[in-house]
């Protein structure tokens, strides 16, 4: 069980968005990010943004810096569900090392702003005996 107890089964068919730090790691930490995002697709996620497979192969990604990239999560993060009353996110994931990157604490920030709950992925109860 996760440090947590999060059971994982408490994502059924929610959206969640998956926060880490990417800046400085190899492969903009893809295999965090992939690792979290099939571990929530098992445990029946109804939709999952992973900024990292949602940025991958943009056109002319060189050209962007890291401001821009924020605005685009602060952008998806804060979105509500067609009643503009809820947010469209249930929880944000929170990988290892979120608490030195910049980027993912101001996620964490916004999703406290908006409503939306924090879990951390070290928490989370996969039911698989990790």
């Amino acid at each position: 069980m996760g440090v947590g107890g999060f059971d994982a089964d408490e994502f059924g068919n929610r959206n969640v968005y998956i926060s880490g730090p990417m800046s400085g790691r190899p492969l903009n930490n893809a295999a965090a990010f992939c690792e979290a995002h099939a571990h929530l697709k098992m445990a029946g996620v109804g939709y999952v943004y992973d900024p990292v497979m949602s940025w991958f192969g943009e056109e002319d990604d060189e050209m962007f810096d890291s401001y821009h990239y924020m605005r685009v999560s602060v952008n998806e993060l804060s979105k509500s569900v067609q009643d503009g009353v809820r947010p469209f996110y249930d929880y944000v994931i929170l990988l290892p090392g979120w608490e030195d990157s910049l980027g993912s604490r101001t996620e964490a920030i916004v999703a406290a702003a908006c409503g939306v709950a924090t879990v951390k992925y070290e928490d989370i109860d996969w039911g698989d005996g990790r």
